[in-house]
């Protein structure tokens, strides 16, 4: 008895303290949140982490500048992120970056392509 009442409860806190997944914006039937997350954007009440864009040092890709900078392919989806937080405003937006050279790429979508290596 003890031992299934153990069970049980380890279980049960397992259940209880497991992470919720995101859930999917893009279906039908998660309008009402998309609507709240809107109207959270809009007050300035979201905070969005984005990671840097593809690893120039990780990939044999085109590079953006330095080594320790980002992808062609990497600017491209962060131009693309960019462009999506741009629709849904700014207005009430801080952006903050660190200084490593991909996160700042990453902020800014700078321009001077160079291969690898």
């Amino acid at each position: 008895m003890i031992v299934v009442a153990t069970a049980l409860t380890v279980f049960i806190t397992l259940q209880l303290l497991a992470p919720a997944s995101a859930p999917n914006l893009a279906l039908p039937g998660n309008a009402s949140r998309v609507q709240a997350l809107n109207l959270s954007w809009a007050k300035g009440d979201v905070v969005a982490l984005v990671r840097h864009g593809e690893r120039c040092d990780r990939t044999s890709t085109l590079c953006l500048g330095p080594e320790d900078g980002i992808t062609v392919h990497g600017e491209s989806v962060a131009q693309s992120l960019g462009y999506e937080f741009r629709q849904m405003g700014l207005a009430h937006a801080d952006i903050y970056s660190s200084l490593l050279t991909r996160s700042r790429q990453t902020a800014d979508g700078r321009r001077d392509v160079r291969s690898p290596g």
